[in-house]
């Protein structure tokens, strides 16, 4: 089972490289789909280094890719810290995503994937030196939707 998996996951991560948007919007739903219904995906995800082309789509003017992008970060945030840490581009990307959301479930979610790294000690001092977060993160809680409550309905819609 676990190397059907596998295969799953790397056709998928495959299809992220691809010059289509839809396809690659189908291959990003697929993988929050599956980070967020199969646990034991999240690492095998990661290990695939999907990591820096999900993030590579909070870039994109889709708010569907970008959405499912973020929620897909979000729920491998849950078990694949490390990975997402070390990953090329991926705090600049949660920046971008805060600074520049699609829509605001879009900046809640990459607030919860940073506020879910935050729970590692040592990344704390990585994140804190990314000016970018915090202007972000501040202005969410500005925002007329910064409440706990609706962070958290936005947060149990996604993941």
């Amino acid at each position: 089972m676990d190397a059907v998996k596998r295969r799953v996951v790397k056709t998928l991560v495959g299809k992220l490289t691809s010059a289509s948007e839809q396809t690659r919007t189908e291959a990003i739903c697929e993988l929050h789909l599956l980070s967020k219904n199969d646990p034991e995906t999240r690492p095998l995800i990661a290990d695939a280094d999907a990591v820096p082309l999900i993030a590579e789509s909070l870039y994109s003017p889709s708010p569907i890719l970008q959405e499912n992008a973020a929620a897909a970060l979000l729920n491998l945030s849950i078990s694949s810290k490390d990975h997402l840490i070390l990953s090329r581009g991926v705090l600049d990307a949660l920046s971008h995503a805060l600074r520049h959301p699609a829509s605001p479930s879009m900046a809640q979610l990459s607030a919860m994937a940073i506020f879910s790294l935050l729970s590692v000690e040592s990344f704390r001092p990585i994140i804190g030196h990314k000016r970018d977060i915090i202007f972000g993160l501040v202005e969410i809680v500005r925002g007329r939707c910064s409440g706990w409550r609706c962070t958290r309905c936005s947060g149990r819609r996604w993941w």
